[in-house]
């Protein structure tokens, strides 16, 4: 229960949704129909930029500890997720992070994302520049937004490679993402991602990668050419039972049920579940 709490508050500061849309329509006013329709367009009726055929991608959630279905998940459970669907999905994990930044000659706030090795991989984006992270890469490395690279850095050609301190720590630029492309969390524009091990760079107390009840993530998949939205929930319900027998305090809700598993196309996770109802 700490844990979900810890992770709750966590969060809150980032959750994704109506809020930042609803203020700004609010201080648009009725008559500025065009202008919120763009929006509305804009972060919730089209698949995210540069995502390889959006519509086999899906988000999958783990209830919290509260009850509700669209609960954020660890990375433990996110492993077991995917040797359990093997052949039918694969799922990717990325974490929203605040991060102070300098590039040597100012000092600014980006908004980061832990990623999973195979985050853009799962995705299907590729870079304008350099590489992105594959499975067991460097902790140590970075892909910046295309937005980034030409606010902070003049596009320049030889950006991979350039130092850039994040929250007090060096980090690598090795790729830079394409146009358009600023994660697929709705009404957030995501500026650097960071490999998910990058967390106990850090902060060397994060327990992130080894705890179960660590639940930080949200989870994004591509199901397999073939493969129904229906393979992958009867495969995590499975993984999901065994989960709860061998891990009964982390899978256990308020209630004393079982924490369960939920799929849900890209379409239905534009407007996060949990507000949207």
């Amino acid at each position: 229960m700490l844990s979900d709490l810890r992770f709750a508050l966590r969060r809150l500061r980032l959750s994704p949704g109506f809020s930042g849309l609803a203020a700004i329509m609010f201080a648009l006013g009725v008559g500025a129909t065009t202008t919120v329709f763009t929006l509305i367009n804009t972060v919730l009726l089209r698949p995210p930029e540069q995502v390889r055929e959006p519509e086999r991608t899906v988000a999958v959630y783990t209830s919290d500890f509260s009850g509700p279905r669209f609960g954020y998940t660890s990375y433990l459970d996110l492993e077991d997720y995917r040797a359990g669907t093997a052949g039918v999905l694969d799922l990717a994990g990325h974490m929203l992070q605040p991060l102070s930044a300098s590039t040597g000659s100012e000092n600014f706030r980006v908004l980061g994302e832990l990623v999973t090795g195979n985050y853009f991989a799962v995705l299907g984006v590729e870079p304008v520049r350099g590489r992105l992270f594959a499975e067991g890469g460097g902790a140590s490395e970075i892909v910046i937004s295309h937005a980034l690279w030409e606010r902070r850095f003049g596009a320049a050609p030889d950006v991979l490679g350039r130092a850039f301190r994040l929250s007090g720590h060096t980090f690598t630029i090795a790729g830079v993402a394409p146009r358009g492309f600023t994660g697929t969390t709705r009404g957030v524009g995501v500026e650097l991602w960071l490999p998910l091990e990058a967390a106990r760079i850090l902060d060397p107390a994060e327990d992130l990668l080894t705890s179960r009840g660590d639940r930080g993530l949200f989870l994004v998949g591509r199901l397999a050419q073939g493969a129904e939205i229906a393979d992958a929930q009867s495969r995590l319900a499975v993984v999901a039972g065994r989960l709860h027998a061998e891990h009964r305090d982390a899978w256990t809700d308020v209630t004393g049920a079982a924490r369960a598993v939920t799929v849900l196309p890209e379409r239905e996770a534009r407007v996060f579940p949990s507000i949207r109802g």
